[in-house]
């Protein structure tokens, strides 16, 4: 080979290196940017629960609340320190795209791991709910699926190199999708217990009933849609790193969705004391979603009253009528 076709390879492998840098340095940017905005969320959000709770709510959650912290909070370190290393320490050694580093994998495994304890944190708050451990079965099963996958899928590229990923995509497709399916049966079966858990016509309970409903769908759409993002340009664009930039956001999606829900619970309570439900004050023992269960019993008390004072009504009625007449 002379030494023109030489140069000419070389710039041809210089330029598919370029190009593998843009298609890989663009999404992972753009994801960490953004990933940055949510992590700050994360973090007020954290000192908002423990500022409000610290001091209320079990040792359990309170522990619990730490560790995924600590887990989104080590995943950013490491994902910062994934960029330093591709595009500020080996600027000038473009060919350092074509390894792969830890600190840029084990991120995921952290996503998983922190997308797989909070569907286990809102599974248990549907057995609280509903009482049957179908539905929370289903999520938990999803859930460590989607954690092992992602696990096999993160060893087996740092095992066999870069070029190993587009053989093992559907493992990561597979944890997308079973997460994706976990987030749904979650939000599907909590607005379906709490619908069940409602009669219709007693328009205080309904309404708080349908408050709950509505801050259900909310706290479970941004997840919802992240994972929906994830796996439609995972699919769409196989041979790009598009969806890298959805993957960042994943675990500050699912901590700032619990932390909402956790951060919720006094204004639902004082809304639920406008209505004289006077059994929710917080406690020691307190579980997230007493409110929902709490909502039940009181509307087939609010039932049961009305019942009640219904028949005491057509008794004095008919008491009337019967003195009347004689």
């Amino acid at each position: 080979m002379s030494s023109s076709q030489e140069s000419a390879a070389m710039a041809a492998l210089a330029a598919a290196i370029i190009a593998e840098m843009n298609q890989l340095g663009g999404p992972m940017l753009i994801g960490q940017i953004l990933s940055a905005i949510f992590y700050g969320v994360t973090l007020l959000q954290t000192y908002l629960y423990y500022d409000k709770y610290g001091r209320q709510d079990h040792r359990l959650l309170l522990w619990l609340v730490g560790l995924l912290t600590f887990l989104d909070s080590l995943g950013m370190i490491l994902s910062i320190d994934a960029l330093w290393h591709y595009f500020i320490a080996n600027f000038s050694n473009p060919f350092n795209i074509l390894t792969t580093s830890w600190t840029w994998l084990f991120p995921l495994v952290l996503t998983g791991l922190i997308g797989s304890t909070v569907q286990c944190f809102y599974a248990w708050r549907v057995w609280r709910l509903s009482h049957t451990f179908i539905v929370p079965t289903a999520v938990v099963i999803l859930a460590t699926i989607s954690v092992v996958t992602i696990t096999i899928y993160v060893a087996l590229t740092l095992i066999r190199g870069i070029s190993a990923i587009p053989k093992i995509t559907w493992l990561s497709t597979t944890c997308l999708a079973c997460s994706l399916g976990a987030d749904i049966i979650i939000a599907t079966s909590m607005i379906f217990y709490l619908y069940q858990g409602a009669h219709k016509g007693f328009k205080k309970t309904d309404h708080i009933v349908r408050k709950l409903m509505v801050y259900t769908i909310n706290t479970g759409v941004v997840t919802t849609i992240c994972n929906t993002a994830t796996v439609f340009l995972g699919i769409k664009y196989p041979a790009t790193y598009l969806n890298t930039a959805t993957v960042f956001l994943l675990s500050k999606c699912y901590m700032n969705s619990m932390l909402a829900f956790l951060n919720a619970r006094e204004s639902l309570r004082a809304h639920a004391h406008s209505f004289n439900l006077s059994n929710m004050h917080p406690s020691r023992t307190t579980a997230p979603e007493d409110i929902e269960v709490q909502v039940q019993n009181t509307t087939s008390t609010t039932y049961q009253r009305d019942h009640n004072m219904s028949l005491k009504a057509s008794s004095q009625s008919s008491n009337r009528t019967t003195a009347q007449r004689s």
